[in-house]
């Protein structure tokens, strides 16, 4: 009798589960963005800060903080590892 009962609440709980699995990943509309239109018609709703991104060479880009005393310089076109030793 015990093990009838124990039978009958595991499929009852395997039932439960299955069925909260399947409202939560099956039932729903899951929208990726591949599949779904996206409108950028209106200009002023995309603004940015241009103290912050230039537009050169093949697109946007961060500005550099500060050009006479950065570390990096935008014109270089290859970046080597650096290795410090100490």
């Amino acid at each position: 009798m015990i093990k009838k009962l124990n039978k009958k609440i595991n499929f009852v709980s395997l039932g439960i589960i299955l069925s909260l699995f399947l409202i939560v990943f099956g039932l729903t509309d899951n929208v990726l963005a591949a599949t779904n239109t996206w409108d950028f018609s209106v200009p002023s709703d995309y603004t940015f800060d241009n103290t912050k991104i230039e537009f050169w060479g093949f697109g946007p880009q961060l500005k550099t903080i500060d050009n006479s005393n950065s570390w990096y310089n935008a014109s270089w076109t290859k970046r080597k590892a650096i290795t410090i030793n100490g």
